[in-house]
């Protein structure tokens, strides 16, 4: 996410590749992604940006129901997903290891935003 300036001499909100929200992808990189929270703030001396966020999102995939099937596929907040929720993962069976403490990880290293 990247505030710039506009040719009008405004500013305006970026926001770079979000990620997946919902992927089936096999990657334990693949599974985190961002939601754009934006408020828009209209009044009489014009529009702005209140404030901008980018929220962390999980793309959770548990076990197929029926053998052979698809995984089941979910997005979660990274703030609600927990610890079972996470052992669960899909890809943790092919040997990828996802952990909540390597997702957060991750969130901090690509974006700059450090999560509690």
């Amino acid at each position: 996410m990247e505030t710039v300036h506009t040719e009008n001499g405004g500013t305006a909100v970026v926001y770079y590749s979000l990620g997946n929200l919902v992927s089936t992808q096999m990657k334990v990189s693949t599974v985190l992604g961002g939601l754009a929270e934006v408020v828009i703030e209209k009044g009489n001396s014009g529009t702005s940006i209140r404030s901008a966020e980018m929220i962390p999102v999980v793309c959770h995939m548990q076990a197929p129901k029926k053998e052979g099937g698809k995984p089941l596929v979910a997005a979660y907040l990274l703030s609600d997903y927990t610890e079972e929720m996470v052992e669960k993962h899909y890809l943790n069976r092919f040997g990828q290891n996802v952990t909540l403490s390597s997702l957060k990880e991750h969130w901090e290293r690509v974006t700059g935003q450090i999560l509690p």
